[in-house]
């Protein structure tokens, strides 16, 4: 226990030195959308109160997200409000990032937690899981500045946690009273996070096959789960249709503000094979997930994208390789005479690999949708919710090479990622308007 604190600790001491420099060297004017965000989180501090629908509409294209759940900048708003009393001649704007660098650092121990989970027969891949996500170059980037991203990312690390161990333990009101909890306050901050939800759905269910819960306790369960997820959430949105004409989404209003400010189609859809079919939207959502800085303006070299490429091949294959294999056991499993009630911590595990695959895929589809409705573009920040899942995947993947290949190539992966964060920041750093300010993100 003692060795698992330090080493979460050490992995904790190296993601924030790893993300204060970059913290302090994003102007405002480079970080996606984060004027949006910081309208929302500076009248929360300095009102303390949510804004009504005249207040959002006077914010006129800065305000564009004043009729999305605010929630997800709490840790922005606490920060802030330390931060004024502590260091008065610093900019909120500044103070702010904070809130989004504590916020990503849940990550690093929900990371630690499944690499000792799924990698237990290596010591190399267990401990490759959060050192990828230390540092994977736009996470790095994204948990510099201020966004509610960095929350729902976090609280979805949390809820996967969560519905692990509840695949592991099986059905306990305690979790599930905590997962209600976490998926209300969720449902509150950014819709990229809702994959959740349907994930949480499958892995209850799950669950109770699994460990051959009574229905009763299946029904309790989850109506602890529904019932403190509405308790926390549901007044949000039925003020929100009450304030913008019963809009409770707040997408409606949110988008006839950017169409307007941007000139764009007030009425779009497009069919889910259009993007399917088209490659430039996978290499956007590929670039921009590994890293695409600035207002996706700022690419990495070339090579670098080759690489990742090429590891997300590799892993990939070795996977789909196993395949048959897999078919196999399964097939030979359904001859084993009550293979259900020998149930084990070995034996749910798979569950817990099935509840990750099909959280990214829902996430992936949501993604799909959002572009059909032309609610976000492709942009991979929208699969951080899902960071921990992609990335033990990708492990997963390499760690079904050949035993002389497979620690190599994890070993290759982790050192790759970490000198391309290095080597993405001195590039920025070289960059005009990229510069060190510990007083404000902008100029007034």
């Amino acid at each position: 226990m003692a060795d698992a604190r330090t080493r979460v600790l050490v992995l904790l001491i190296a993601y924030f030195v790893v993300r204060l420099p970059w913290l302090f060297l994003v102007p405002m004017k480079e970080a996606p959308d984060e004027y949006a965000h910081f309208w929302i989180l500076r009248f929360l501090t300095e009102h303390l109160r949510l804004p009504e629908a005249a207040e959002v509409l006077a914010g006129g294209p800065s305000a564009v997200y004043g009729s999305y759940p605010p929630f997800g900048y709490i840790p922005h708003v606490l920060v802030s409000l330390i931060g004024g009393k502590l260091a008065p001649a610093v900019d909120i704007s500044l103070c702010s990032r904070f809130g989004s660098l504590i916020a990503g650092a849940v990550l690093v121990p929900c990371a630690d937690y499944f690499g000792q989970l799924l990698f237990s027969r290596s010591r190399l891949f267990a401990l490759a899981l959060p050192l990828l996500i230390v540092f994977h170059p736009q996470l790095v980037f994204v948990n510099a500045y201020a966004n509610c991203d960095t929350t729902t990312a976090a609280l979805a690390a949390v809820t996967l946690m969560l519905l692990s161990k509840t695949l592991l333990e099986g059905l306990q009101l305690k979790y599930s009273l905590i997962l209600g909890f976490v998926l209300g306050w969720l449902a509150l901050t950014k819709y990229s996070g809702y994959s959740m939800f349907p994930t949480a759905a499958v892995a209850i269910l799950l669950a109770a096959w699994l460990h051959r819960s009574k229905f009763t306790d299946l029904i309790l369960n989850c109506a602890v789960v529904a019932a403190s997820a509405l308790g926390l959430s549901l007044w949000w949105f039925l003020r929100n249709a009450a304030i913008f004409d019963g809009d409770y989404l707040g997408t409606k209003t949110m988008y006839h503000t950017w169409a307007v400010t941007f000139k764009r189609e007030l009425v779009f859809h497009k069919s889910a094979w259009t993007f399917l079919k088209d490659h430039r939207w996978w290499r956007t959502i590929i670039y921009s997930y590994w890293g695409y800085f600035g207002y996706m303006t700022q690419e990495m070299a070339r090579p670098l994208y080759i690489v990742y490429q090429s590891i997300m091949a590799v892993s990939i294959v070795a996977a789909l390789s196993r395949v048959p294999k897999a078919i196999e056991a399964i097939k030979a499993l359904r001859a084993v005479a009550n293979v259900v009630s020998s149930i084990n911590q070995d034996a749910a595990l798979p569950a817990v690999w099935f509840t990750l695959i099909a959280s990214f895929v829902i996430n992936l589809g949501a993604m799909v949708y959002a572009s059909m409705a032309n609610f976000g573009l492709a942009q991979g920040r929208y699969l951080f919710p899902n960071e921990i899942p992609i990335m033990a995947m990708l492990l997963g993947g390499l760690y079904l090479l050949p035993a002389g290949w497979r620690n190599k190539a994890a070993a290759t992966f982790v050192v790759f990622n970490a000198a391309a964060c290095i080597y993405q920041f001195y590039k920025l750093y070289s960059l005009p308007g990229y510069a060190f300010n510990f007083v404000r993100t902008y100029v007034q």
